[in-house]
């Protein structure tokens, strides 16, 4: 029986704790040998120690999973773990590659592992992947980027055009945004599903915040891996980035 040496990447670490945890179960065919928080990180690990097999989130800050699938030089086998069903393409469901809806359940991994093959076509399966990503990048260049946001206050839907946020913030289990010039509003949206809807010029920062990086202003170290980004907005806006998202935010300071 073939061991799987396997990277675990998802920006969410509970996420990644359960999958370790679900895993340990099959420790004769899945070696763990690394984890990263985001796509930056992920394709770093990848191309260092070359995994025989990666479990891969899509919605991640910096790069999603189907951007880490066109950078990486080596090409391991993929297993998606998603909370989302609308990236669940026929191709996932060939060959050595397969589709995990989250939360990742016990049976549903049996499965997945019971899929991998003992002795891997890489020609096969480079192929598999370029078929996603023609996919993936062929569907989201028919969707047309959204340009407001609908806001539902008392009777009426407010649409607050998205070049004017400044960045969202999750407030309990609603999140709040707020405006260049100094309004905010209330959404039932949670910040992982903004993430997937909105342009790629919103970015996540922590586990709490996602801004539009066209309004920074200017980006200071501070302590530990943290970065503190300061707004072009009316209130003039401080925001503490979550030191998983140190690569994302460096990368934000790159030309």
């Amino acid at each position: 029986m073939k061991t799987f040496n396997t990277i675990l990447i998802d920006d969410e670490a509970p996420a990644r704790q359960r999958l370790a945890r679900l895993l340990k179960d099959h420790d004769e065919q899945i070696n763990i040998i690394g984890e990263a928080s985001n796509g930056i990180e992920a394709i770093k690990m990848i191309d260092q120690i070359k995994p025989d097999l990666i479990f891969l989130d899509i919605q991640m800050p910096g790069l999603n999973g189907f951007q880490v699938l066109e950078q990486i030089i080596h090409k391991p086998l993929v297993i998606f773990c998603s909370a989302y069903d609308q990236y669940a393409i026929d191709a996932f469901e060939i060959n050595s590659t397969d589709y995990i809806l989250k939360p990742v359940k016990q049976e549903r991994l049996v499965k997945s592992i019971e899929r991998l093959p003992q002795q891997p076509n890489q020609e096969s399966l480079q192929e598999v992947v370029s078929s996603m990503i023609r996919k993936y990048q062929s569907n989201h260049s028919e969707k047309k980027e959204p340009t407001s946001i609908p806001v539902k206050i008392g009777e009426k839907v407010v649409f607050v055009a998205l070049p004017n946020i400044s960045y969202f913030e999750a407030e309990e289990k609603l999140v709040r945004i707020y405006t260049s010039d100094g309004k905010s509003y209330l959404t039932d949206h949670s910040l992982k599903s903004l993430e997937t809807k909105l342009p790629n010029w919103f970015i996540r920062i922590s586990k709490s915040a996602l801004i539009n990086k066209q309004k920074i202003k200017e980006i200071k170290r501070y302590l530990g891996s943290k970065y503190i980004i300061y707004m072009q907005d009316q209130q003039l806006s401080r925001l503490t980035s979550g030191r998983n998202y140190k690569v994302v935010v460096q990368s934000l300071m790159q030309f």
